[in-house]
């Protein structure tokens, strides 16, 4: 069907806001090297693709710059025997799925103190 993305760039020692990294790969840490993850999740009937990058660097438009991790989330609809009319009908439906199903993933991925004081908003 379609695909959503989810990405968001935390700032520089961002690797200390990740849920669960640190401890990875026999005797080797996550916490003081560059590293690429990916795994392909099921949820919710959905392929949800999760990639966690470090040693990310970022631009904005006034030229600043920022160093942390990138959390990229990719959910798609798997399509099997459904009519065009079907998907039609269902697509603003299927679309809200995969939002929440990506929303739910890059939170669940943040510790809570990283939410709070660090992206600075409120979520739903």
């Amino acid at each position: 069907m379609s695909e959503k993305k989810y990405d968001s760039k935390l700032d520089q020692g961002s690797r200390n806001h990740i849920e669960g990294f640190g401890k990875v790969t026999g005797d080797e840490k996550l916490e003081n090297q560059p590293y690429q993850i990916r795994m392909d999740v099921m949820k919710n009937n959905l392929m949800n693709i999760i990639q966690i990058i470090s040693n990310a660097t970022y631009e904005d438009l006034n030229n600043n710059t920022r160093d942390g991790v990138i959390i990229d989330i990719d959910s798609i609809k798997l399509i099997n025997n459904i009519s065009a009319s079907q998907l039609k009908n269902n697509l603003e439906n299927d679309l809200e799925q995969m939002h929440q199903t990506s929303k739910s993933i890059f939170f669940s991925c943040l510790k809570e103190k990283t939410i709070n004081e660090k992206l600075g908003a409120e979520y739903d």
